[in-house]
Parts: structure tokens; sequence; C-alpha cells
């Protein structure tokens, strides 16, 4: 590994002045135009010398026309407006101007010559045709004027690629941020989240969220496979599978987004992004900005009237209610401009951007503290009874039975008792008396009792520096630098207490991009393209007391008196993750750990097109080394670990601070990629790809599009070896030992075909289909073969028989276990180890598509198509530990059957494994017209009709999904009970948008005859809209418990969907939780009830003892299925207003306002759907209301 990676850098350099041949991932962000020249019969005009001119910075490109009169420029053309010019002796010159090039086109433009002079010019005023005649691919470009004039939400300029057929926003994945949902207010929460943990966004959530490539799903495909491309190089980000680098709205020139069957030469299965900045031009232009939010603007969200209704329901008036649950609050202040222009002019350009944000962002909250009386022992307050495990049949194991409850549920001589926390109680001491009344049974789900304001900030700086230089007709130059700074604060939610609220701390999120291109064209019909890029990535969470940040002490844990925690090193620093859900529950505090990920991404790409005849044919290779540096806590507690509390757990005393103070936790798990310090693992790959291309113009009006792709994604490995792999079969470490620990494929050959036929009698349809075959990582957050012994340990433990895992007595007063790693490996019941399968299957993706396109007026096309993919091999996860199925069994959903665990008695928990045993198939009917800008109004719509199913919507688990425990299937040894609706399922989708200059003013329809200075005031008007409906979330119902293996019965003859009563969503009188069973030990023997297992026996998830290698469980599988219901249709509209005033020729000035969600309408996504919940059924997700953007800009 550390020799190639010499190699590779020798290569990057030499790609740079040799002539490798080389292009992949990345798309070109360029133009090509075709055509034939012809006379007024229809003849061929061969040997034509055509003239291609960018009219913004005046430079040109020449060919001539070959025997059959046909043409064709290589894919060099800058998106942007053309002129051409066609001249032959004999005939007049011809002239064909307004010619617009989006980014990807192969426009189509056939020049008509005329008898005469030469000397003499024909204006050709027809306007080309909006069909794609040349290619089979389907997609959609987002213009610039798109992109700054339509409603953009966040600033997200991939929020527009949902205009495109096919392409929905996924509400899941392990970065999608939440808060997106409820403007980062965490008071208001669903899926099976209780709603108290206020969160609030973390940075890689927030970063990638804000940027889109999170969690655009793409004909059903998971938003991880996606590939984003920027001025032609690559832009995808190693660890998460998403887009690295971020680019300033104000800055594109405009975007494509390729849906289905992309040529050879772009590679990845999900969408392409194809993104291209701005270019300086001819003559001076630029821009400064600013968009505001503020929240007196804004509606309030549908959850705070729920939560205002839910005070009043305990007794508070309405105007206490309102000032104790007041609408979440923003700041928003985003500013910047663009400037660009000729340094030489025809021959060198310059553009330079910036954009900053300053935004303050304090979030209300609401939540659990304990109260005067809980805090120390008495908990008259609660109507629930508090058990005393000291009186059980055995003492300690609640689970024995025989319990008696706290006499009026005050634990009297707390201190003196055996099972008693000090830490626990010096630990409750430090959060403040409650703000909001006191309620029966405060502090569970329902009745939060405290009220308090996150103080949040971020600030953004950005820029860009674009150069093009044209050394001559043959050869050019560009090069760009980006760079963005992100950082973000977080305050702590109470004073006194060590990092209370999850994610409190000091953020950063920081990019730089080099991209370089050389053109040249030896002759028209032979060119060769190289490009390079660098992308460099980092995210950093450096919560308060990591280290020393915010001011909390690093030693948080040993203040405590916590033993075993604090070591003296960066990653075991700051305090321990401790918290609860359930009657009693308290907002959690400690820190997630230690995350810093540094990525560097390397890109050379050189692609070859020579032009013969009626071929086009391109070839190449690709090469990408990634090198990604990872410090990773796990975001929950790190090697400190997290310690989590639940009442209602097998263990549990029946009230969360009642656990707390009793040392009753539910789970403990530590882990994270430490190396017991602050020494990042060092992890590198080296991307290939290499592909040919040939369009073959077979007759006027059928083109082939012939390609093969070759592609190979290796597995990272570590720089120094410090990695393993387990080995299932033989229960053993594997180490690399200089060589690889999983061989990956490198047989992923890539056929892609596709044809377009054009016809009619004005040539107005087209005909165009095509399949391919499409290979593709997916992101796994974090790499996990880091994550194994020897250099890391991983624990995972628990006091209740619950997740399964080991029964270990860990609490505040013993600390956490010793997650010291040791040299060679020690692999006991507590360990949590992770597998990659040897030999690896890279996901592979079949698209396909078949549609007609139909140019119904000169600036109206209709679009009717079919597209599908089918996705194997995709990864997902399964616990093949003691703790993924209890003591090995697997049932049907009747519980008739068994399965043998391939681990069978294994001693260790969890064995995650990471495998491509997933599949997804999807098929949708997409329409789609487009109106192209004339008389002042453009018009875009699309419907898509499709189904989406699978058995994973990704690595891990999903928003609102029915999952096992775990986050994995239910059965780990029968995925086909995870097959059903995809969570990415979108039934039905509708989306159009348009642009309009309204017609008043100076010269148009209303007021066409008003002075100059009048057009000031009525002229210039302009509106924009996107309006969206849709069909909504797919979910499941979970069990709020570890029984079912998280799914729910539902009773024989009981439709939840029928019958339902006022105000619900279910009729929840179908659904039960699933009755416990056990089977007899082998040979006869008996179970055994105690807090010790004897020899030969072992404990199973209920907490009780059986027979070591029984195939007997207490569990049975829930029949319900994953996603088997639908959250409520969606209806939204975002509009925009703007007056522009000009001043002049020179400068004109725009104010608008941007209206998102305009009517306010209220989108809920999924009810609670974990049962047992106290809001089970209930709404507590809802997308943002109303939000109003303002701004101003002025144009010169």
């Amino acid at each position: 590994m550390r020799r190639s990676m010499r190699v590779i850098l020798v290569i990057l350099l030499a790609g740079m002045v040799g002539t490798l041949v080389l292009p992949g991932l990345a798309q070109s962000d360029r133009a090509s135009m075709v055509g034939v020249t012809k006379d007024a019969s229809g003849a061929a005009i061969p040997n034509a010398k055509i003239k291609i001119t960018h009219v913004a910075t005046g430079q040109t490109f020449e060919t001539e026309s070959n025997a059959e009169g046909r043409y064709v420029t290589p894919n060099i053309l800058k998106p942007g407006t053309y002129k051409v010019e066609a001249s032959k002796e004999g005939f007049k010159t011809a002239l064909v101007d307004q010619i617009v090039l989006n980014i990807g086109d192969v426009k189509e433009v056939n020049i008509p010559l005329e008898l005469g002079a030469i000397t003499q010019t024909v204006t050709v005023s027809e306007q080309t045709q909006q069909l794609e005649t040349e290619t089979s691919s389907r997609g959609e470009v987002i213009t610039g004027r798109q992109i700054t004039e339509l409603p953009l939400k966040d600033r997200n300029f991939t929020s527009l690629a949902l205009l495109a057929p096919g392409v929905n926003r996924a509400i899941v994945g392990p970065l999608f941020d939440q808060t997106a949902l409820n403007q980062g207010d965490k008071r208001i929460s669903g899926g099976d989240i209780s709603g108290q943990t206020n969160e609030q966004g973390s940075t890689e959530a927030s970063r990638f969220s804000r940027s889109g490539g999170a969690s655009l799903s793409v004909n059903g495909l998971r938003p991880t496979t996606n590939n984003f491309s920027l001025d032609g190089v690559d832009n995808n980000e190693p660890q998460f599978g998403t887009i690295g680098v971020f680019p300033n709205p104000d800055a594109i020139a405009e975007f494509k987004v390729d849906t289905s069957v992309a040529k050879a030469e772009v590679g990845r299965g999900g969408a392409t992004i194809n993104t291209t900045y701005q270019s300086g031009t001819n003559g001076f232009h630029g821009s400064t900005f600013y968009y505001g939010q503020n929240d007196a603007l804004n509606a309030s969200h549908w959850g705070i009237g729920v939560l205002r209704n839910d005070e009043i329901k305990n007794g508070v008036s309405p105007a206490q209610a309102e000032k104790d649950v007041p609408k979440s609050r923003i700041r928003v202040n985003e500013f910047g401009g663009t400037f660009g222009g000729p340094i030489i002019k025809n021959k060198t350009f310059f553009f330079v951007d910036f954009l900053g944000q300053r935004n303050a962002t304090p979030n209300a909250f609401s939540t659990g503290v304990p109260t005067a009386k809980s805090r120390i022992g008495d908990f008259s307050e609660f109507s629930s009874p508090v058990t005393d495990p000291l009186t059980c049949k055995v003492p300690g194991d609640i689970s024995s039975g025989g319990c008696s409850s706290f006499p009026q549920n005050k634990i009297t001589g707390l201190q003196s008792r055996s099972d008693f926390s000090s830490q626990a109680f010096k630990l409750l001491a430090l959060y403040p008396a409650p703000t909001l009344p006191t309620v029966a049974d405060p502090n569970n789900s329902n009745h939060a009792n405290f009220f308090g304001v996150r103080n949040n900030t971020e600030t953004i700086n950005a820029g860009d520096v674009k150069i093009d230089h044209r050394f001559s007709d043959k050869n050019s130059i560009f090069g760009r630098y980006s760079q963005s700074n992100q950082a973000r604060s977080r305050a702590n939610f109470f004073p006194n207490v060590p990092t209370a609220g999850f994610g409190a701390g000091d953020e950063v999120g920081n990019t730089r991009q080099v991209a370089v291109s050389d053109t040249h064209v030896f002759k028209p019909t032979l060119l060769n393209e190289v490009r390079f890029g660098w992308t460099r990535v980092e995210i950093g969470i450096f919560n308060c007391g990591v280290g020393g940040a915010c001011g909390v002490s690093p030693t948080t844990c040993q203040d405590l008196g916590i033993p075993n925690c604090n070591k003296g090193t960066l990653g075991t620093s700051g305090g321990i993750l401790t918290g609860g859900f359930g009657t009693g529950e308290f907002e959690f505090t400690g820190d997630g750990g230690l995350f810093l990920v540094k990525s560097n991404n390397y890109y050379v790409n050189d692609n070859v097109t020579i032009i013969t005849g009626k071929h086009t044919r391109k070839a190449g290779i690709e090469v990408r080394p990634r090198l990604l540096d990872t410090i990773d806590g796990g975001r929950a507690g790190g090697l400190k670990g997290n310690l989590q509390y639940g009442a209602g757990q097998p263990q549990s005393t029946g009230n969360v601070q009642g656990d707390f103070l009793l040392s009753r936790p539910v789970i403990h798990y530590s882990a994270g990629s430490i190396l017991g310090g602050g020494n990042p693992f060092l992890l590198r790959g080296v991307e290939w790809a290499a592909f040919v291309q040939d369009d073959w113009k077979i007759t006027p009006s059928l083109t082939l599009n012939l390609g093969l792709r070759w592609d190979f994604f290796p597995t990272m490995s570590e720089k120094s070896d410090r990695e393993a792999n387990y080995d299932v079969a033989t229960r053993s470490i594997i180490r690399p030992n200089q060589q690889t620990l999983v061989d990956d494929p490198k047989r992923n050959f890539a056929p892609r075909v596709g044809f377009a036929y054009n016809f009619g009698p004005r040539k107005q349809y087209v005909l165009r289909g095509g399949y391919g075959i499409f290979y593709s990582t997916d992101g796994v957050d974090s790499p996990p073969l880091i994550n194994n012994p020897p250099l890391t340990r991983s624990v995972d433990a628990n006091n209740a028989g619950f997740f399964g895992g080991p029964n270990l007595n860990v609490n505040l007063t013993t600390g956490p276990p010793n997650t010291t790693p040791v040299d060679p490996p020690v692999i006991s019941t507590d360990s949590k180890l992770f597998v990659v399968p040897r030999q690896g299957i890279t996901p592979m993706i079949q698209e396909s598509n078949l549609s007609l396109q139909w140019q119904l007026s000169r600036d109206w096309m209709i679009d009717v198509g079919y597209a599908a993919t089918r996705a194997r091999h995709l990864l997902s996860t399964r616990n093949l530990g003691n703790g993924g199925n209890g003591l090995g069994i697997a049932r049907t959903p009747t519980g008739a059957a068994t399965l043998t665990n391939p681990t069978p008695n294994s001693p260790i928990g969890t064995v995650i494994a990471y495998e491509d045993r997933s599949s997804s198939n999807y098929d949708g009917l997409q329409l789609r017209t487009d109106k192209r800008f004339s008389y002042g109004f453009q018009l875009t719509a699309s419907y898509t009709f499709s189904h989406n199913i699978d058995d994973s919507t990704g690595v891990f688990t999903g928003y609102g999904e029915s999952r096992g425990s775990n986050g994995g299937p239910v059965n780990p040894f029968d995925f086909h009970l995870e097959r059903s609706n995809s969570s990415l399922d979108r039934r039905q989708v509708f989306i159009t948008n348009g642009i309009w200059d309204l017609p008043i003013g100076k010269g148009r329809w209303i007021g066409g005859g008003v002075s100059e200075g009048a057009n000031k005031f009525i002229g210039g008007w302009q509106t924009n809209f996107i309006l969206s409906a849709g069909s909504g979330q797919p979910f499941g119902v979970v069990a709020d418990s570890n029984v079912g293996r998280g799914r729910v019965n539902v009773l024989p003859g009981c439709d939840p969907l029928k019958g339902v009563p006022a105000g619900e969503f279910f009729n929840v009188a179908c659904f039960s939780v699933p009755t416990a069973v056990t089977a007899p030990c082998p040979g006869g023997g008996t179970t055994t009830v105690g807090a010790v297992a004897p020899a030969g026996f072992v404990r199973n998830l209920s907490g009780k003892v059986d027979c070591l290698g029984n195939v007997g469980d207490p569990i049975i599988f829930g029949n319900s299925g994953r996603n088997q219901f639908t959250g409520p249709n969606y209806f939204r509209t975002d509009f925009s207003i703007f007056k522009n005033t000009n001043f002049g020729e020179r400068y004109k000035v725009r104010f608008g306002l941007e209206f998102f969600n305009l009517f306010n309408s209220v989108d809920l996504l999924v009810p609670v759907n974990k049962l047992g919940d106290g809001n089970f059924d209930r709404f507590r997700t809802a997308l943002p209301p109303r939000q109003i953007q303002y701004q101003l800009k002025i144009f010169f």
C-alpha cells in the first residue's frame, strides 16, 4: 500500500503533462453541437466551413462538414449563448444566432445554405428544437436563472434537483438532519424517538443536509450512490458518500441532473449532479447580494400548537402556555457578491465570488429535569410505583419476581443502600429547578418540566477564484480554487451541568478544492482533455469537555468521582454520556466523544475524442486516490462510553431517575477509533476507471449510443496495517500483515447501450431508450475494520438482558469497563466486533428507460417516459452475535420454524457484519412538459407514478422504519422478512415551477405608455413559484421493548386503517405486543431462574438463564410488516416576488421576498410509531411552516 501511493503520485504528475487516455465518475461540464449543411432541395453540402462563436467571450471553434454534410464538435463548448456561421463558395454565408447550449447538451443545429455570393450573409431565424435527438440518457438542466430566481429554501441549490422526474428528498439515512423537519426544534419529534434528546442537529448532519447531497434519492436509489461533479472534476466526499464542496448558488452557471442510463464516461449508479461555475466574459459584470430571515415574519410551527395544547391540558392558561412554548427563533444573514470580466479580451478571463453567513439560531427547548423531591429519591409525585430491587426473590434481579415497591414511592435511607450511586446523586444536584408547572408524572415523554433557550451561532465564509485562458484556437486552460469555512457553536443547556443537552460544543466543517483543466484540439476531429482535481473535506465535533472545549473541565468524569473514565488522553477527556427515556426521564449530559475526519481526494482525468464519419468516439481512464484520516468516538461517548437508562425495561425500577440513583442503567456502550488517544487512523484507497464510448449516427434520424465502462472501488486500508477483520467461523481476529483484508472484485465491466430515433413530418418526435449497468459505492459512516481489536476496543454491555450482549454490572459507580486496547487482542463477552466478508462484491445497479418526446410547438415540449432500476449487492448490516438473535434462534413470523445460528453458542453479544446482501427494485412512469422562456414566461412540470421496493433503505436504520433492535433486520438470517415498501418510496409526485416577468410597465401590455420615471415604480415586477405535491412517507409500527424483535402483531381480522377514531391515524386496538414463548431444553433439561448463570448455562434476552446451546428463546417475531403504512400526503407552494429597477443600461437593483410554504399548509410526516409510547398514534413531526426570506441584490 505504501509503495503504491508513491506510484500514484507519479501518475498524478504524469497525467497533467502526458497523454494518458482517461474520464470517469465526473461527467464533462461542457456541451457539443451537431448538424447538417444542406441546400434548398435538402441535398447535403460537403466541406462547408463551420465557425461557432461564444457570444460573451468571442472565443471560436472551427470545423468542416464531411462528405455527408454532417458536422460534429467535440464536447468542449462552454454552456452559454452561441452563433454559428456556415460558408462555402457558391453559397451565401448562413448565420444562426441565439443558440443556447446547456451543460451536457448535444444540440442539433441544421443549417440551410442558399445559392449566392459567399460575401452575402443570411440570418436563419429558425429556433432549435428542445428535443434530445442524440442521446438516450434522461435528465434535467437547471439553469442559472432558475437557481437565482426560483424560491430557494436554505439557499440549497440541490433542492432544485427535485424538479427532475424521479427525484425526491429522502427522510432517511445517517446524515439526514431531522431538525430540518421542525426548524431546529427538537421539542417536536416523531418516528420512534421519545422527544427529549434535544440533539438539535450535528455537524455532519447539518453540514451535508445543508448541501442536500445526503438526501436526494433518484429513481429509488440510495442517496449515497449519487455522483457529484464540479467544473468537470470529482466532488464526492468518501466517508459519508455525499457532496464535497458546496458552491455559492449565485456563482453557479447551471447544473444538470442525469437520472437514467448516462453514457459510459459516467460512473456510479445514482444521479450525476454536474455543476459548473460561471466564468468571466469580455464585459465586466457582477452582483452584490443580501439574504435575511427573521422569525418575526415566520409562522409558528404546527407542533408548537400541539405542545401548547399539552400545557393547557395540564392546567396551564393559554397565555402562560404561549409564554412557556414560544415559536422557534431564527436569524439568518447571508451576504456576498460575484465579479468577473476580461484580463485580456477574447483571451483571458477571471471570475471571483464570496459568500458569508452570520446566523444566530437560539433554539427554544423543553426537556426533563429532576424535581426537588426526585433528586433525593422521593418519587411521590409519580403515579407509577417504583420497585425496590433489593426486595426481589433474587436481590437485585427484578426479573426474578417477588419484588416490592417503595412505600409512597420514597426511597428511605437512600445514601446508605448498597446500590446507591453517589455519582448520580451529585450529578442530579447540578440540574436546575423545573421552570414549567409541576404536573402529575413529570418528566415522562408527554410532560416535560423545563423550558429554556439554547444560544447557537454559525459563521460561514466561502469564496472561489476562477481563471480561463486561451493560448490559441487549439489550446485552452482553466483553473479554480475554492475555499469554505464553517464554524458552529452550540451552547450548553444548563450552566452548572457539564455538556447538558447532547451536542453542545464547537464544530467545524471546512472544504478546499483545486480544479485544473487543459483542452487541446489537434484538429477539429481529434481532441484531448486532461483534468486534475483536489478536494479536502474536514469535519470536526468538539463537544464541551473534549480537550477542555467550551471551558468545561476535560476531567469531568473524574471530578464527579466516576472511575476508569478520564485517562489523560484527548480521546478520553470530557464527561460520560448519560441520560434516559420514559417515566422520570431527564436531559442527557456528557459528550459524544471526539470526532474529527479529514479527507484528501485527488482526481486525474484525461480523455480523447475522435470523430470519423458517422462515429464520435471517446475513450479514457481515471485515477482517484483517496486519503481519509479519522478519529471517531462513535458520537456516543467514545471510549468513555454512554450509560442509558429506560423505564419499562426488564431490570428497571419503573422510574428513570430511580434507576439512575440505584445504579441500574439499561445499557452501556463504548467504542471509537481512538487508539487510546488522539491519533487518527490513516485510511488509503485508489479508485480506477476506464471506458470507451461510440455515438454512431447510423442515419440522419437514428443515433446509437454504445459504451463499455470498467470500475474498481477498493476497500480502504489503513496505512500502517492498524486494522483487523473478524473471522466468524474461527472466532479469531485477522490482521492484514502487509496484505489486504478484503479481496475487492476487479471484473466490474458495465456495458451501456441506447438509441434516439427522430421522426415525424417535421421531425417533431424522438423515441429514446437505453439500458446500462453501473457499479457504485455506498457511504458507511465509520469504516468498520478500524473498530476491531487490537488497536480499538468496542464494548457493548447491559444490565437488563436488553439489546443482547453480556449482562455486566456497569454503572456510574463502577465506571466504564476497561477499553484499553491490548495486543494480542482479548475477545470477551463484552466485545463488539465487526465483520466484512473476505470476498467483496461491488454494489451493481441496472438502469433502463424508454421515452417519447414531442415538440408540441415552437417553445413547448412534452416527454412521456418509463424508468427502472434494479440494485443488487447493496450494503447492509446485521448482528451475528448472541445479541443479534437471542441464543441463535431464527423463527418465522408464526414462531413455527427454527434455523441454526451460524455462530452457535458464541459468547460474543455483538458481531456486526457489513454485507452486500440487500437489493431494491424501482419502476416509474415519468411525465414532463417544458415551455422554454418566451413572451416573458417559462414553465416546467413533471409527474411521477412509481413504486420502490427494498429490504434495507441504507446501511443502517432509516427514519421511521420498523427494523429490528440494534437497527438491523428483525431476523438476521432471513432478509425476506424485510422486503417491503422502501422508505424512499414516493408513490406519486407532482412538481411544477415557473418564472413570469409580469407584462406591466413601459412597452408592455399594461402601462405600456408610461414615462421612464413612472416605469421605475410600476414596471419590473416578476413572480416565481415552485408547487409540489405527493404521497407520504412509508413507515411501520415498532414495539416499545425488545419483544417481537421490534415488530408488533396485527390482530387477525383487524384492519388498522379501518374504524379509525376521529383525530387518530390508526385503529390502535388492532395492535398488540407479541407473546413470549420458550422452548424446552434439549435432552429434557430445565430452565433455571437466577441472578448468576451456573456452569453450562447462559442468560437469554429476557434475563432468564437457559441451557447453553438451547434453541429455545422467549422471543417470537411480530407479524406486522416493515413499512406497511404510508404517512399523509403533502402539498406545498413556494413563491417569490421581485421588483427589478434598472438605472441606465449598466445597473439593476432587485428587492425580493421569498415565501416558503406560502399557504402555511401543515404537511405531517408519520405519527409516533412505537406501540407503548405515550405519544403513540400522535403526529409530532411536520415539514416547516411558512418562512419568509427577504433579499436585496445589485447587478452591474
